[in-house]
């Protein structure tokens, strides 16, 4: 959730307009929302994804790393120290959210490479 039941109090939404339970459906919703439309998420999860090789260095992630924990092609796990990795917060100058093998390539298959880390949109500081 992007928001507490707790900042919704500093704000003045008082017990008696709003139960607690009821912010905290009001928040999930208003979160699932902000996902849908954006297509994206603004806080860290933790997350397997699979993607797909190309017969090229570089594979594209649909959310920006965090923090890349395993990465593997095929049944081989991949050395991270090998690999760069170009995540979030996404700079306006850079290509997007990227993992680059140093050397050698992701080969070509659908859903073969496992990346497992921390993902999202986030600020530098992570939140």
């Amino acid at each position: 959730m992007y928001a507490t039941v707790q900042d919704l109090r500093f704000e003045s939404v008082e017990v008696e307009r709003a139960s607690d339970e009821r912010l905290t459906t009001l928040l999930l919703e208003a979160s699932r929302l902000i996902d849908r439309v954006t297509g994206s998420f603004f806080e860290p999860r933790a997350m397997e994804l699979r993607l797909s090789g190309r017969d090229a260095p570089s594979i594209y992630p649909p959310h920006p790393p965090v923090a890349l924990t395993e990465l593997w092609s095929w049944d081989e796990q991949l050395d991270l120290a090998m690999v760069e990795v170009v995540g979030a917060p996404v700079m306006s100058w850079s290509d997007g959210p990227r993992i680059t093998r140093r050397s050698g390539v992701f080969s070509r298959g659908n859903g073969n490479v496992r990346a497992i880390g921390t993902w999202g949109d986030v600020e530098r500081d992570g939140g």
